[in-house]
């Protein structure tokens, strides 16, 4: 790190060059020598001008980089780098620096993977360690906003759910539903995989299915399994299975005999089920008889 008189000195050789050489590529040192000592509308206004002349000069938009990341202006800093980047290719400076942007922009996997590799190679390095350190404490934070966000959202739709039971139960009289329209209701919830309507013989009736889901397959497996549940709990005189809720690795599958068909939901590992069965139980209350 230059002192206060290394950097004046600094400044002062360059600027005889320039007034020398207008054209001198030693604008790019000049910017640089601005931002270490602070004056950031300097360095962007000497940098700026000097790209205009030298647009193919790596060196000068890794400083213009440089500067824009200490102006807080991110994006801008990334373009910058990707710009000297394709320029004169990457390096360990490069790296760092796209390490400490994506950092600020809350890309904490990418940056993360960036530092790590910088250590591989230099083990010892006290500033690369801080910064992987002040990554994984952003990860920690980040990961616990998303939860909390996710919970509030939750409790939010609960809570319209609640509110708006009244108004739910005035349409119930008004108007049935179709089971199409059904399923477009239920695949709304967060957490919502797939849904459909499966008749008792394991044929698809209706669905919403990603693109990849092998509807035949889960249809008839769907439909086997309900029988299965039926008739053995039946056979012991506990009544007719109305649900039947399997709990995967990673996934559910819950599954509610309607009548005559049954309705399938496949569900992420982490879907909120309170809130799920309110919204589902109001959706079959607004149904037709199916």
């Amino acid at each position: 790190m230059l002192n206060q008189a290394a950097l004046d000195e600094r400044i002062s050789k360059c600027k005889r060059i320039m007034d020398d050489n207008p054209n001198s590529q030693i604008f790019a040192a000049l910017a640089d020598a601005y931002r270490k000592n602070g004056k950031l509308d300097k360095a962007f206004r000497v940098c700026r001008q000097g790209l205009r002349l030298h647009a193919d000069y790596g060196a000068g938009h890794l400083i213009m980089a440089k500067i824009n990341f200490d102006r807080k202006m991110y994006d801008w800093a990334e373009s910058e780098l990707k710009e000297a980047i394709s320029l004169d290719g990457r390096t360990r400076a490069t790296d760092l620096l796209k390490a400490k942007i994506n950092t600020r922009q809350g890309k904490l996997s990418e940056a993360r993977i960036l530092v790590k590799e910088l250590l591989a190679t230099d083990p010892q390095n006290e500033k690369l360690k801080e910064l992987l350190e002040k990554i994984e404490r952003n990860r920690l934070e980040q990961n616990k906003k998303k939860i909390e966000s996710k919970r509030l959202l939750e409790s939010r739709a609960f809570k319209e759910e609640s509110e708006t039971e009244p108004q739910k139960q005035q349409e119930i009289q008004q108007r049935k539903l179709n089971s199409s329209e059904a399923l477009h209701k239920i695949a709304s919830f967060p957490g919502m995989n797939a849904c459909f309507f499966t008749d008792q013989n394991g044929l698809m009736v209706e669905a919403d299915l990603p693109e990849y889901f092998d509807q035949d397959s889960y249809a008839a497996l769907s439909a086997e399994i309900y029988r299965f549940a039926n008739e053995n709990v039946g056979s012991i005189r506990f009544g007719r299975v109305k649900q039947v809720l399997i709990e995967l690795e990673d996934e559910k599958i819950w599954m509610i005999h309607t009548g005559k068909q049954i309705l399938v939901l496949v569900l992420a590992e982490n879907v909120n089920l309170g809130s799920l069965k309110l919204k589902v139980s109001n959706v079959l209350a607004q149904m037709a008889e199916i």
